[in-house]
């Protein structure tokens, strides 16, 4: 009986819902007078609780010959309705999750100047570009190195992000060093909605740098893979001065 008392209050059902529904799972059909009676409850207060049971499907009535008896639904229906419950907060928490670029901005303009958010693992990539993708933006920069990202990550991730960021629009203006990988990429410009421009100089660097709306993000794969997005307007105006001087003059 604990855990079906601790489910009806994590339905934040009243007071007089949860006892009355616990009174009719002990005595059975009633009328609801005789429960209300037996909980020293006011018939109004008892309708209004039935009511409520009622429109979460957790009590059931019928009419015999006139009288009206409700008892309450049996305990997987309380279990089913905390687990529907459980999806919609999860699902509120996924919504929030990708909403966290704009509402971090938000929550920048009444507190802080700079925002830091960092990542460690295989995650950090899915957290970076799905903050790029949620951005309000027409274009992101990007330093790479291909064939170390394509080491660590697999080659349905790499193609996701592209074919997310072709679908909104999103322009890409890549600095890549001379590998393999890169040619690979810079054959496919055209389609992939992308300019990649390959440095010789650029030694093979063992990270990605992504510079988009007032955010630089950095995704690291040497030794451990981590992820961090900075969020300040004037270093990320900085980081795209530099990288357009670089882009422009190859």
């Amino acid at each position: 009986m604990k855990s079906l008392k601790q489910g009806l209050r994590g339905l934040q059902l009243s007071d007089n819902a949860q006892r009355l529904y616990l009174q009719s799972f002990q005595v059975g059909k009633s009328t609801i007078g005789r429960l209300a009676s037996e909980l020293s409850m006011d018939r109004s207060s008892a309708y209004l609780a039935v009511q409520q049971l009622n429109d979460l499907g957790l009590m059931k009535e019928d009419t015999i010959d006139g009288v009206r008896r409700v008892i309450a639904s049996p305990p997987n229906a309380v279990e089913r309705l905390l687990k529907k419950r459980g999806e919609t907060l999860a699902s509120f928490a996924e919504d929030i999750r990708k909403d966290e670029p704009t509402l971090l901005t938000d929550y920048k303009a009444k507190d802080q100047q700079v925002i830091l958010q960092s990542f460690s693992g295989r995650e950090s990539l899915r957290r970076i570009t799905d903050d790029i993708l949620s951005s309000p933006i027409m274009e992101v920069r990007i330093f790479t190195n291909q064939n170390a990202e394509r080491k660590v990550f697999s080659a349905n991730e790499h193609d996701d992000f592209i074919l997310s960021r072709v679908r909104k629009g999103i322009q890409a203006y890549v600095l890549a060093s001379d590998t393999k990988g890169a040619h690979l990429l810079q054959k496919y410009d055209d389609r992939e909605l992308r300019e990649t421009k390959i440095i010789k100089e650029l030694r093979p660097i063992k990270n990605e740098t992504y510079i988009y709306a007032d955010k630089v993000a950095v995704l690291g794969f040497s030794n451990t893979i981590f992820g961090f997005i900075v969020q300040d307007k004037e270093f990320a105006e900085l980081q795209k001065m530099l990288f357009d001087h670089y882009f422009h003059s190859k």
